[in-house]
């Protein structure tokens, strides 16, 4: 992966709608060569997927935490089911450290999140942190 890809990839961070033309006079590429690029991106696996990024507020979902859950082994293929089913978890990660689950939420309410954390006690304890602001979300290159 040279510079040119880097570029690529940051200008699909910042716009994912831009056409191969737009991406090609920023790289000084033609449209095929950038979408070759691509292509070999993402058969390279360095371009996992496209997703569309929501605004969880304007579906009614106004508060964000991150809950870190003390597992019981004997649990967790249950607790990643739960996890996989729930409307509310956003992200389930597998961690090192007191606890060895981080979950990424969003909930309507602090009477969600009760609920929520009530279902979780059933894994093991629980740890919650409230977001209060995102300054960035992404993995973007610099």
């Amino acid at each position: 992966m040279d510079n040119t890809d880097k570029d690529i990839l940051r200008i699909l961070q910042k716009n994912s709608k831009a056409t191969l033309k737009e991406m090609g006079e920023m790289v000084n590429l033609t449209s095929p060569a950038v979408m070759d690029r691509i292509r070999k991106m993402e058969d390279n696996g360095v371009i996992a997927g496209y997703f569309t990024k929501i605004d969880s507020s304007k579906l009614g979902m106004t508060m964000e935490a991150f809950i870190s859950v003390d597992v019981n082994q004997k649990k967790y293929d249950a607790f990643c089911k739960f996890c996989n089913d729930s409307k509310n978890i956003i992200s389930h990660h597998h961690i090192i450290g007191p606890y060895n689950a981080m979950l990424q939420v969003i909930i309507i309410d602090s009477n969600e999140l009760s609920k929520l954390l009530n279902s979780l006690n059933f894994f093991g304890a629980t740890q919650t942190s409230v977001i209060l602001d995102t300054h960035f979300s992404n993995l973007v290159l610099k």
